[in-house]
């Protein structure tokens, strides 16, 4: 049975045109991606010049995998399960024509540009660090000291603001917003974390 949203995804698969592909969890989305990558292998020049990007790291390595796998099935002359192995397999042959030499490259678990946002982010910041207004070699703060970081500033300002005059807007603006929560303290913490 075809998708409800067949047309969309079947445009989704014109190379010429960019794409935006935003739905619900397990709706096939990571699919879609992956049958656009091995078209794009199939008619880049280079595997390099294709990108894909993804939000979550999950579906960046389901979607990695995908392709390798589609590709190693393509290698061996395995026999499609069903259509849609057909289609991806057929695919995944033209890359591996279009591609000859460079089998290895996309073969390989870093030799394609598939990545979150977060991670395409950093790998163009490492690749300019100072044009990003960064060190170089600088770090990814994990999302534990992050919260702990965003937890001490918040405070620290909160402290330093109601230390100002009781008559300077900057503190009765924050005041009127702890009003707004009830005097809950929490409340306007979390507020301010977000």
């Amino acid at each position: 049975m075809p998708f409800v949203d067949h047309t969309e995804r079947l445009a989704a698969l014109y190379t010429t045109r960019s794409h935006h592909v935003e739905s619900p969890a397990g709706s096939g989305k990571t699919l879609l991606l992956t049958m656009r990558f091995l078209k794009l292998l199939g008619e880049a020049d280079n595997p390099r010049q294709i990108v894909a990007l993804t939000f979550t790291e999950k579906a960046t390595g389901e979607m990695r995998g995908r392709i390798v796998r589609y590709l190693d099935m393509a290698i061996k002359g395995e026999e499609p399960q069903n259509e849609l192995d057909r289609k991806l397999m057929e695919l995944a042959q033209r890359a591996l024509k279009k591609q000859g030499e460079q089998t290895e490259l996309i073969m390989s678990s870093d030799g394609l540009h598939i990545m979150t946002f977060h991670g395409f982010c950093s790998y163009i910041a490492r690749r300019a660090p100072l044009e990003a207004g960064l060190s170089p070699g600088f770090e990814i703060i994990e999302k534990e000291r992050q919260c702990e970081i965003i937890e001490e500033a918040v405070d620290a300002t909160c402290k330093r603001i109601f230390s100002y005059n009781s008559l300077d807007i900057r503190r009765i603006s924050l005041e009127r917003r702890l009003l707004r929560h009830n005097n809950n303290w929490s409340g306007l913490s979390g507020e301010l974390k977000d």
